[in-house]
C-alpha cells in the first residue's frame, strides 16, 4: 500500500550533464551528398534527387538546412502535378516524414513564398501517405 509523504528525494534522478546533452546532435558531413543532389537536379533526375534529399534530414547546421530547403523546393517544382502521387508512393516512411519536415521548413521560411503551392500539393499527397501520425511526428520534431 502506498504511503503519503512529503519526501520527494526518491523522485530525483542523477544525470551527469556532461554525458547527457539533449540538444546535441552529431554533425554529419553533407558535402558529398550536396554535390550529388546538385548533379542530379542539373541532369533532370529530380525523382532521384528527391530521394537523396529526403534520405537524411540535416538537423545541425543551418546553412545545410537552407541548401536542403532550396533543393527540395527545386525538386518539387520540377515534378508534374499528375506525377506527385507516384513519386511519393516510392518513398519510405522515414523519407515521407523528412519530406513533411522540409515542406514545413519551406512554408515558414521568408523569401520562399513562390513555392507554397508546390508545398501544398506535396503536403496533401504526403498526408494521405503518412496519415496523422506522420504529420504529428514531423510537427513535434525537436531538431528543426
Amino acid at each position: 500500500m502506498s504511503k503519503v509523504t512529503s519526501d520527494v528525494n526518491f523522485r530525483k534522478v542523477n544525470v551527469d550533464e556532461d554525458e547527457y546533452k539533449e540538444d546535441h546532435v552529431a554533425q554529419k558531413d553533407f558535402t558529398d551528398i550536396i554535390s550529388s543532389i546538385q548533379g542530379k537536379l542539373k541532369s533532370g533526375k529530380h525523382e532521384d534527387a528527391l530521394h537523396e534529399i529526403l534520405a537524411d534530414y540535416p538537423r545541425g547546421d543551418p546553412e545545410t538546412r537552407k541548401l536542403y530547403r532550396g533543393f527540395m523546393a527545386e525538386a518539387m517544382s520540377r515534378v508534374k502535378k499528375s506525377e506527385i502521387e507516384s513519386v511519393l508512393n516510392a518513398l519510405s516512411r522515414e523519407e515521407s516524414e523528412n519530406g513533411m519536415k522540409l515542406i514545413f521548413d519551406i512554408q515558414r521560411t521568408p523569401g520562399m513564398e513562390q513555392y507554397i503551392q508546390n508545398c501544398l500539393n506535396f503536403q496533401d499527397s504526403l498526408m494521405k501517405k503518412c496519415g496523422p501520425g506522420g504529420l504529428m511526428r514531423a510537427m513535434v520534431c525537436r531538431q528543426k
